[in-house]
């Protein structure tokens, strides 16, 4: 994963605005080595053949990143310049026995994180 970098963000809360438009905050939860790539070979599929999650990236982070379905991903390094300040939602991680690291399902959020 070298030059691929993110950090990962939990939702811990809820706020309100003066017109009452509510807000998630996020607690940042990891920093460091975080690759991700378009997804190319599907998602997985339920015994009816339907897709088990909505996904369009694919995410693969050391293994000893805690991450859950529903953080927030935030792209901060990539040999791809677009995808730098680019957000995604966690809508799977896979769980393997042996494996040797955490690769999860992303779905992009329409939203560019500048001013970094």
């Amino acid at each position: 994963m070298p030059g691929h970098q993110a950090k990962v963000e939990r939702p811990s809360g809820v706020t309100r605005d003066a017109l009452n438009t509510e807000a998630t905050i996020y607690t940042q939860i990891y920093s460091g080595p975080f690759l991700i790539e378009l997804l190319s070979d599907g998602v997985p599929l339920d015994s009816a053949g339907r897709p088990i999650v909505v996904a369009d990236h694919v995410g693969r982070a050391p293994i000893g990143c805690d991450v859950e379905v529903g953080d927030r991903v935030t792209c901060t390094q990539s040999t791809d310049p677009r995808q730098v300040g680019r957000i995604y939602t966690v809508a799977y991680v896979e769980s393997q026995g042996y494996a040797v690291d955490r690769q999860t399902l992303l779905k992009g959020v329409d939203q560019i994180v500048t001013g970094r």
